[in-house]
């Protein structure tokens, strides 16, 4: 049929009941519904489907904090999603991601001088990390700058909710 379309649900059940279903019948061709029969429609394609989890950070009276889920794995994995790095598993401790020659090491708490002296160690002469931590000790990125030529250290959430986070509206030309 040549079409291309998005759609959003809330809720997981419709997702399984009614949404996922009807797609994955009509890419095998086995949909006699909609217009289906009228575009001689006999199966092919796919569909991608994404489930979006709940968000890592939470709003307080003391500022936005990450959410108490958001521990262990559980914070590295999502992290290496917002910034693009592919996940990689426990074998490559300390890194949790890897994207091109740049590593992801992520510290559920705080980064200071030693840590952040190890992960550098642990970089092959070529490579250079991204570290984030939910707290930066003073000197760490000094250290990491000079020590490491083009890596980085991040402070979760604060510099995780800049730069690529910026939202964008489309409207039609003349709609207000």
């Amino acid at each position: 049929m040549g079409r291309r379309w998005v759609t959003a649900e809330i809720l997981p059940e419709t997702v399984a009941t009614f949404t996922a279903a009807r797609l994955k019948l009509v890419a095998d061709g086995k949909d006699p519904g909609g217009i289906t029969a009228s575009t001689g429609w006999v199966g092919g394609g796919g569909f991608r489907q994404v489930t979006v989890a709940p968000s890592m950070y939470e709003l307080t009276p003391l500022g936005v904090m990450l959410a108490d889920w958001a521990t262990n794995g559980r914070f590295a994995r999502a992290v290496a999603g917002q910034l693009g790095f592919e996940w990689q598993t426990k074998k490559h401790a300390p890194f949790c991601g890897v994207r091109g020659r740049m590593r992801l090491a992520v510290l559920d708490g705080a980064v200071g001088l030693e840590e952040a002296r190890e992960i550098i160690a642990a970089l092959s002469e070529r490579e250079r990390v991204t570290i984030v931590a939910k707290v930066v000790l003073p000197g760490v990125e000094e250290f990491v700058a000079e020590q490491s030529k083009g890596s980085r250290v991040k402070k979760a959430p604060r510099d995780l909710l800049t730069g690529r986070t910026r939202s964008v509206r489309h409207r039609a030309k003349g709609v207000s």
